[in-house]
């Protein structure tokens, strides 16, 4: 699914007029917001964004780092203010992803790469954010290997100011939707502590 498809009164909590993606105020009636998109709704959606099924199952290992330190980000921002230019979009970490067809039926497999940066929902951070996405295909009974890359600029956020910083913190990467794990879809949790 490409879309959040939010339950039907999703349209009493929130203005037509009201653009705002965060939950919060609002200036018009009903004067709050439930938020917009996998990123800030708040709600339960009835199909979230990334939802799929298949007519087999799939099942996900991966190895990843368990800690980074955020010193080459500091160093490429410090230089930035300089030089403009960040350089934020090389890959700051990788996961090496082993995705398995338990079932009886050769599929392909969109493997969906979120990560829960820390205060997800909270003070206008989002609640999980897409980093990478990749189709598989994998016959039954055989295994595919998806790596995913994160960029460096998913470890930084902007201050009130517009001055971007690094972002220390513990943060959780998910691989797959916990909402279809329940179906043998693929679904990975893996934190790491970025100091």
């Amino acid at each position: 699914m490409i879309q959040t498809t939010y339950p039907s009164d999703y349209v009493n909590k929130v203005s037509l007029f009201e653009m705002s993606l965060r939950p919060g105020k609002s200036a018009f009636p009903p004067f709050t917001t439930p938020g917009r998109t996998y990123r800030f709704y708040n709600g339960t959606a009835v199909v979230p964004f990334g939802y799929g099924l298949s007519y087999t199952k799939f099942e996900y290992k991966v190895k990843g780092p368990s800690h980074a330190s955020l010193k080459a980000i500091t160093s490429r921002l410090s230089k930035a203010a300089f030089e403009k230019d960040y350089n934020l979009d090389t890959n700051f970490v990788e996961f090496d992803l082993n995705v398995t067809n338990t079932g009886g039926v050769d599929s392909d497999d969109v493997v969906l790469g979120f990560f829960v940066p820390p205060g997800a929902g909270k003070d206008g951070t989002p609640l999980k954010m897409l980093y990478n996405f990749e189709r598989v295909f994998v016959p039954k009974g055989k295994s595919a290997r998806v790596r995913f890359g994160v960029p460096a600029l998913a470890f930084t956020q902007i201050q009130e100011n517009g001055e971007r910083i690094p972002w220390p913190g513990l943060y959780k990467f998910e691989f797959g939707l916990k909402e279809t794990a329940a179906f043998k879809m693929g679904y990975y949790e893996h934190s790491m502590n970025v100091y």
